[in-house]
């Protein structure tokens, strides 16, 4: 299905709503074929991968078409700061074989030497930092990743994440700065959660960025989690995370994402736009919030789209609108 044939934005989803790579027992009892087959019915074009598809996939390869659905991309875990390259060449090229059998042509990269976004009990004020040495091999690996799956014919996006060497926008800065050909995966959730300004961001960055995650947070339940130093798991288990659409009782909890979305139509943005949200399927209803997810994303694009259609270049360089918290 293309959800928006005139922007050339396609609408995926990440199936965090109904199974979670990080926290595996999240959604256990709910079948992978029932998640699949709701997204499709919602009307999802593509879904990523997470692990509890892989088996799935394997004994029936048949599992996406059969749904209508298209195979967007899928996680890779690098460890360029810990292994030799070797390793992580092959470690790749086994992910990329995999990925492409299913027909994506996107992988997903985020380095994890020393993360700590699986770990229940570590705060995300410990997550790993890289000195001058340690930025020059990680940038330096990257870029000869790109290459490898280039040669296969697979675009890759590097994941920014909670836990993990690349957070912050000062982070994502370095990491873009220093790289030519790595494109950037930009989530708005994990930019949020790291204190970045979403805009500025996309300002910055918008011509390297080739995938983006659409995912929104509950402000009272995130600054309580910063106030206490929460590790990632437990803001997951939080409610940190929810869609594009929930903002709470009085709308006012979570993120406006008109502005991003008029940004993404000036700059012609061209790819997928994922919903995505980390929660626990037994408090928050798989198929309801993965529905609100699409319905407001198609809304707030064709706003967007109509809004940008009757601005005049002037008037768009005057806008000045950033987002933030709704009031």
């Amino acid at each position: 299905m293309d959800n928006h044939a005139t922007t050339g934005i396609r609408i995926g989803v990440n199936p965090l709503f109904w199974m979670n790579s990080d926290i595996p027992s999240l959604g256990e009892h709910i079948p992978v074929e029932q998640g699949l087959s709701e997204a499709a019915l919602i009307g999802y074009a593509g879904v990523e991968l997470e692990d509890a598809m892989r088996t799935p996939l394997t004994q029936t390869p048949a599992l996406l078409r059969q749904r209508s659905l298209e195979l967007v991309g899928g996680w890779h875990s690098t460890f360029l700061l810990k292994n030799d390259f070797e390793q992580e060449r092959q470690r790749l090229i086994e992910h990329l074989q995999f990925l492409k059998a299913f027909g994506s042509d996107l992988v997903i990269l985020a380095e994890c030497s020393g993360s700590i976004h699986r770990e229940p009990k570590t705060p995300l004020s410990k997550r790993p930092s890289l000195d001058k040495d340690g930025w020059q091999r990680l940038c330096h690996g990257l870029e000869r990743l790109v290459e490898i799956a280039t040669d296969h014919g697979m675009r890759t996006a590097y994941h920014h994440h909670m836990g993990t060497v690349v957070q912050t926008e000062h982070d994502i800065d370095k990491l873009i700065n220093s790289t030519t050909h790595l494109q950037l995966l930009f989530d708005t959730g994990h930019l949020v959660y790291a204190g970045a300004d979403i805009l500025s961001v996309w300002e910055k960055h918008s011509s390297r960025v080739g995938h983006i995650h659409l995912k929104n947070v509950r402000y009272p339940r995130l600054n309580a989690q910063l106030r206490d130093g929460a590790s990632f798991t437990d803001s997951i288990l939080a409610g940190v995370f929810t869609v594009p659409g929930d903002n709470g009782s009085e709308d006012n909890e979570g993120l406006e994402f008109l502005p991003l979305m008029k940004a993404l139509v000036r700059a012609r943005y061209r790819g997928w736009l994922v919903i995505e949200a980390e929660q626990d399927p037994r408090l928050a209803h798989p198929f309801a919030y993965a529905r609100l997810g699409y319905q407001t994303a198609r809304y707030l694009l064709s706003k967007a789209e109509m809004m940008t259609q009757l601005e005049t270049p002037k008037a768009q360089n005057r806008e000045t609108q950033l987002l933030a918290p709704l009031v």
